[in-house]
């Protein structure tokens, strides 16, 4: 039972931790993504402890046990007995709190969270260079495997694959049935799984994967064409596949049995992770468009730029934060590009949008706004046809 006591005792301070850790979240992403990595880490601790408490709460004839031994049954006829063996087993839990000093030691505590936390080092080779701490993707070798898949067409370039890396259906059958198509859907799922885990840790990827096996398993089969390897909107056009001309002709072609199942699965659960990647991959492709424009000088200026926005502020620099967030103004020393709600961007998108034109009010005061996006859409808030009106 102590043991028992202990376990709930850690796994309650563990989570009083976590909850401490989202309310102080972190600013910069870098942070921010380790802080996700460290309470995935408390959670795996929190989930191996209540496997220990249920294996302790199953073994009911040792925990019977030691309830015999601290409990003077009413109708007992030695109860002299069954005192002694209570006050040995309190003699005994008295002795090992007084040589721990207490249940749960602080120091020992601590330094269990800190375990969860991952190093400077190790949290920098999680990532390759390409995917800079997990804001992009990099599938630059999957690419390659790509365009070497057998009876394809011409390759593809890198952005164009960005783009279709989820459309299986534009490839030849005789490619979808090759041994080499089903490497490349391993690795292209394990990648991207790999992915969830080291940038996005905290989101539920069992559940998602649960999810689309049930619907795959209870629809999908219905809707899939094992002779041409294609799913189907519904079994209306399913039904029609069946009459056509390409479903005859595939029909011809040998298929290896129990292959084509599988990996349609793969491919939908695929095409489930780009679903819920949408933004990483247009950031990606975004990042790629603008790495092909610039210089090799260009593009390490803006990495050097990139790092000095993960710099955690000194203390001064954090109380004249504070300050100029209670004036409304944007806490920027070191002249950082911002967008237009306050948040670091690369300098040519800054200049792109023309956020370093400064366009004053009159009506409002002479407030200046930052770009044109920003002076046009404050005619349309709350306070300047306001302002309109009294004037």
């Amino acid at each position: 039972m102590e043991q028992q006591r202990q376990a709930h005792e850690e796994a309650e301070r563990l989570e009083q931790d976590i909850v401490e850790r989202l309310l102080a979240r972190e600013s910069s992403h870098r942070d921010s993504l380790r802080q996700d990595l460290a309470v995935n880490a408390i959670l795996e601790q929190i989930s191996r402890n209540y496997g220990q408490l249920v294996k302790l709460y199953q073994d009911e004839a040792l925990r019977q046990h030691e309830i015999s031994q601290i409990t003077v049954a009413p109708s007992s006829s030695n109860e002299e007995v069954s005192f002694g063996n209570f006050y040995n087993s309190l003699r005994l839990l008295k002795d090992a709190h007084r040589r721990n000093d207490r249940p749960m030691d602080d120091a020992e505590f601590h330094a269990l969270v800190k375990s969860c936390e991952p190093g400077e080092e190790a949290f920098d080779q999680l990532f390759s260079g390409e995917e800079m701490h997990g804001r992009f993707l990099d599938l630059t070798f999957l690419h390659e495997q790509y365009n070497n898949l057998p009876a394809r067409n011409e390759p593809i370039d890198y952005l164009s694959y960005l783009s279709y890396f989820d459309n299986f259906d534009i490839l030849p059958k005789e490619t979808r049935s090759s041994r080499a198509y089903e490497n490349y859907i391993d690795e292209l799922k394990e990648y991207l799984e790999g992915y969830f885990r080291r940038a996005k840790p905290l989101f539920s990827l069992v559940q998602l994967q649960q999810k689309v096996t049930a619907d795959f398993e209870r629809d999908c089969l219905e809707i899939y064409c094992e002779a041409c390897q294609r799913h189907f909107a519904n079994k209306a056009v399913y039904t029609g596949h069946l009459n056509g001309k390409k479903h005859q002709k595939a029909l011809e072609t040998p298929l290896r049995k129990g292959k084509e199942t599988p990996v349609a699965l793969k491919e939908l659960l695929i095409s489930k992770y780009a679903e819920v990647l949408g933004k990483v991959r247009q950031e990606t492709r975004e990042n790629v468009e603008h790495k092909q424009s610039l210089t090799p000088e260009e593009r390490e200026k803006e990495l050097s730029l990139l790092d000095r926005t993960e710099e955690k502020p000194s203390q001064d620099e954090q109380e004249e934060k504070e300050e100029e967030e209670d004036d409304g103004r944007i806490y920027n020393p070191k002249n950082i590009p911002l967008d237009w709600d306050g948040k670091p961007i690369p300098y040519w998108l800054w200049k792109l949008h023309g956020l370093g034109v400064r366009y004053p009010c009159e009506i409002c005061g002479n407030h200046t706004y930052m770009g044109r996006k920003a002076f046009d859409q404050h005619f349309f808030v709350f306070s300047r046809p306001l302002i309109t009106l009294m004037i």
